[in-house]
């Protein structure tokens, strides 16, 4: 009956329908029935006339309720303004994938009525602090995205906020005329503070003079309060290229069981936008209650209705609840929002499509003793539409067919390179397209452009840089890092890199096995700002105040935007204490070369952390091409008395001056720039033993600076070390600088660690061949450094020797450390085990990748096992050295994971042992491959145990 009724909630359809027939809800004149609109008061009034008329006349025992009003999203869907005739309703629908199509021809908007009489003034106030301004990022096809940013909304007025309602009107209308009038408004929540918000063609036909005014509610539904702006945006129209026409190939879609009986439709796109010459950016998914694939006006409909656009950087794949007899429409557009191409199918036949789909792919891939590299993205797609069949699905596949498929993608893994992220038609390292940060190469892992095998197969990422090419031994060493999740397009990335350094990228499967690694020479370009001296400085616009987060400050740029919205496009934030930041110009700030995030001019508001009231701030704002436009300089604004309390507090905190250590500079510098940020007359408020015990400490400070071996430079102290580190017969240190002082801090680019015997001298700092050396990137001082300790227990001075970007020592800390090794307990009473452990090898290239599974025994409390070590032969010298007792010897990790995986040439052998708390070995396995597994020699049958519980019954 209604053209949009593939919009109305599956649980709601039944009330739907009785109060149809019963005559109390006829929907809209166009033929639509609006179901994820809110009612206005004119419709409500009407549902609720037609609802007692229907019951005091007996023809109906039971009133449908109507839905309750839904909050907004944030991107809302339309909502086309009704007579007071017509009454929708009905419920949000069911689960997020695109917006419902549409009808045939969107409604006119009602003409705004006009009130009888002027309505008495609300007594509510204007509220300061909500900003609106046009989003300039698609999400929306046919509409004006908005960006309403909410945080600078003061919390007390905040915290009276229940709701709000939204109004769009043609000039400004006073509040009490749209309250007491018959005027359409979006309702919100009051549960986030930044909203996209879009206003959608329709809605605008007959508006010249856009105004948007906010009515803000408590919790008792009374206004509270309003916020009233004139808009100026840009409506972002879809229009269709010359090239439109259908594919046939490319979307994937599976019947997705969620729960009982409840079931969702997944839209994978990802081969759309892998195939060679894509143009298409953005994607819509469209879906109507009857067939309508041989119609070719309904593509035309989709191309004008109000979508929500996903991008091919953010989403590959959507569900959608699933519904019997729909089609569904999948539209791709270029980045100027042009259709490019669509596809069109039947939710009714996916199943029976993806299964021959899957099959067709498989049939056409060449013999497997054919196949090259150049088949790799066939194989893919042919892996990826048989692993989207479900369990009963695949049962169509034969058994040929599925066996066809998986010796094809082992053949492709076996003739892929380790190395395979940079043979010769592939390279998906590359530099990025927006600026994320300054003073850095910014590059994007481009997955869309990957061999497809090799993206369907990956799932993680490490990167890491050096200053020679990766060798496949190293990638153990590398296991390390950080693991990113590699998503379905585009990744993006920042470093700070020194010259000819190499950029190392690392894939691994879900598994956790490596899939490929690239290792190539850094040509990446640097993100640099340009300026001319002298820079302007700006001396309003910008308000930094103190957030009521403890902590931090909001930096509001929004006046200074509104004056200088043509060119300015970003701006950078950095932070200084009192005194410093003014004897710092922005030219010398610039020369810094600090990694400084770019924050967008799109967004009013930024966050700063603070560690204290007197701290300041260097804004500076830049055009698209990174030319400084100007610079301001100030702090947050704080009361007179939280400054004298926090002076107060860091001061009396100040140890004696005879007491004072190196440790104790980070705490003296904070009392510092307290102390020098108060007034005259308020430092009279403090007692005068307040400034002489600070004097008296940094005069003892000055002493220690130049107490050390090394008269040239500066001994600070501010470095934590951590000597637990879970390793046996060999010695680890972590060091990390989160109270470095601040003068060091800001300058210190890399440092060098030394062991000695002997205190470090200015002999072994101009001769000795440092035990490490790590850059030191201003966002990473809070990180740690792991440094390889020496091989041997004992005492040794550790002295860590920071440089600053020309490579000269500025600082040095040094301290005597005493190592200490673990030792592991063999007294002859570890027993074998002959089950437990899980074996899988899967070669990349060259390297055979072994996981060895020891969940079973590491997570069986009766085995009392605390760690393990993996030990092959090839370390342990051969056959000859392929014994416990020598496994137990070497210098190894303790490992606590559920899996270990070991990059081998070829096949291997390992001893595992098992410990408990005190390292004591209470069993070791052998294996030999995965097929085989024996025992280590010496050991009789009397020695080998199973694992308890292993074979109970459940």
């Amino acid at each position: 009956m209604f053209s949009d009724a593939g919009q109305i909630a599956s649980w709601s359809k039944g009330s739907v329908a009785a109060a149809v027939n019963a005559g109390i809800l006829k929907g809209y004149p166009n033929g639509t029935f609006a179901p994820v609109q809110a009612l206005t008061r004119a419709e409500s009034l009407s549902l609720i006339d037609a609802s007692s008329a229907l019951k005091a006349g007996g023809a109906a025992e039971e009133t449908p309720q109507s839905a309750a009003t839904p909050a907004a999203s944030t991107a809302p869907a339309p909502s086309p303004t009704a007579t007071t005739a017509a009454v929708g309703g009905g419920g949000t629908g069911g689960g997020g994938g695109g917006t419902g199509g549409g009808s045939a021809a969107d409604p006119a908007p009602a003409a705004t009525p006009t009130p009888a009489a002027t309505p008495a003034p609300l007594a509510i106030p204007f509220v300061d602090g909500v900003r609106i301004g046009v989003n300039e990022e698609i999400f929306m096809a046919n509409s004006v995205n908005l960006n309403i940013d909410l945080t600078l909304v003061p919390d007390e007025t905040a915290a009276q906020f229940d709701h709000f309602n939204q109004y769009l009107t043609n000039g400004s209308i006073p509040v009490e005329q749209l309250l007491s009038g018959d005027f359409r408004y979006e309702p919100f929540g009051f549960t986030s503070r930044v909203l996209n918000y879009p206003i959608y063609e329709f809605e605008l036909e007959g508006i010249t003079d856009p105004y948007i005014t906010q009515v803000f509610y408590n919790a008792n539904n009374q206004p509270v309060g309003y916020y009233k702006q004139k808009i100026d945006g840009k409506l972002i129209r879809s229009t269709k290229s010359a090239q439109f026409a259908e594919i046939t190939e490319g979307v994937t879609a599976s019947k997705v069981s969620v729960g009982e009986d409840v079931y969702y439709v997944q839209f994978d796109v990802t081969e759309v936008f892998g195939q060679p010459g894509n143009q298409a950016y953005y994607y819509s998914v469209n879906t109507y209650e009857t067939d309508t694939t041989d119609n070719p006006a309904y593509i035309d409909q989709v191309l004008t209705s109000q979508d929500y656009l996903y991008s091919q950087d953010d989403q590959r794949s959507v569900y959608l609840e699933f519904g019997l007899e729909r089609t569904y429409y999948i539209v791709f557009y270029d980045r100027n929002l042009q259709a490019v191409s669509y596809y069109a199918g039947d939710w009714a036949g996916i199943g029976q499509k993806a299964v021959d789909s899957a099959i067709s792919r498989i049939h056409s891939l060449p013999d497997v003793s054919a196949l090259t590299l150049a088949d790799e993205d066939a194989v893919a797609g042919a892996l990826r539409k048989f692993d989207a069949l479900s369990d009963e699905q695949k049962l169509n596949v034969s058994i040929e067919d599925q066996e066809k498929l998986h010796a094809a993608v082992a053949a492709i893994g076996s003739l892929r390179p380790l190395g395979s992220l940079g043979y010769p038609y592939f390279n998906n390292i590359l530099p990025a397209d927006d600026k994320y940060f300054l003073n850095s190469s910014t590059f994007k892992i481009d997955a869309q452009n990957m061999p497809g095998l090799l993206r369907y197969t990956s799932d993680k990422f490490s990167y890491s840089t050096s200053n020679r090419p990766l060798d496949p031994s190293q990638l153990k060493e590398l296991d390390n890092e950080y693991k990113y999740n590699l998503n379905d397009a585009v990744n993006v990335f920042y470093l700070q890199s020194q010259p000819d350094e190499y950029l190392n990228v690392i894939l691994y499967d879900k598994q956790g096995d490596i899939t490929a690694y690239y290792s190539e020479p850094l040509n990446l370009p640097v993100v640099k700002a340009v300026w001319e001296s002298p820079i302007l400085q700006i001396t309003d616009g910008i308000d930094i105040r103190k957030s009521e987060t403890e902590n931090s400050v909001e930096i509001d740029v929004s006046k200074f935007l509104k004056q200088n919205s043509q060119q300015a496009a970003y701006y950078t934030v950095a932070s200084q204490f009192t005194g410093e930041l003014y004897e710092v110009k922005p030219e010398t700030w610039l020369n810094f070369n600090n990694v400084s995030y770019l924050y967008s001019t799109k967004y009013f508001t930024e966050i700063e952390y603070s560690y204290l009231p007197d701290q300041q701030y260097l804004i500076i704002f830049y055009d698209n091409n990174l030319k400084v436009l100007g610079y301001y300089q100030g702090k947050a604004t704080y009361t007179e008395q939280q400054l004298l309390d926090q002076a107060r507090i860091l001061l009396s905190l100040l140890p004696a001056a005879d007491a004072i250590t190196l440790d104790d500079e980070y705490n003296l510098e904070k009392a510092r720039h307290a102390y020098d940020a108060l007034t005259d007359s308020q430092r009279q408020q403090l007692d005068a033993s307040y400034l002489a015990k600070l004097e008296q400490a940094e005069a003892a400070l000055q002493t220690l600076h130049f107490s050390g071996p090394l008269t040239s430079i500066l001994r600070i102290g501010g470095v934590t070390r951590n000597l637990e580190f879970p390793m046996l017969n060999g010695t680890h240190l972590d060091v990390n600088f989160r109270y470095l002082p601040e003068s060091v801090a800001n300058l210190a680019k890399s440092f060098k660690a030394y062991y000695s015997e002997q205190p470090f001298t200015q002999d072994n700092l101009k001769n000795q061949v440092p035990n490490a050396t790590y850059p030191i990137f201003k966002t990473s001082v809070l990180e740690r450094y792991n440094i390889p300790g020496p091989a041997l227990p004992g005492e040794l001075y550790v002295t860590l020797v920071f440089y600053d970007q020309s490579n000269a020592p500025i600082a040095y800390n040094t301290e005597k450390v005493e190592f200490t090794i673990k030792r592991p307990i063999l007294d002859g009473t570890a027993s074998g085990l002959t089950e437990g452990v899980q074996i899988t090898s899967k070669y990349v290239g060259e390297i055979n990748n072994i996981t060895l599974d020891v969940s079973e025994i590491l997570n069986n409390e009766q085995l009392g096992v605390s760690y393990y070590t993996v030990t092959s032969k090839r370390e342990l010298g051969g056959e000859a050295g392929f014994t416990v007792e020598n496994a137990a010897l070497q210098r190894n990790f303790l490992q606590t994971n559920d899996t270990s995986t070991v990059g081998s040439y070829g096949e291997e052998e390992f001893l595992i042992l098992f410990y408990d708390s005190s390292y004591k070995v209470l069993y070791y396995y052998k294996t030999k491959n995965p097929l085989n597994v024996e025992f280590a020699p010496g050991v009789t049958d009397s020695g080998n145990v199973s694992i308890p519980g292993a074979n109970d019954e459940e």
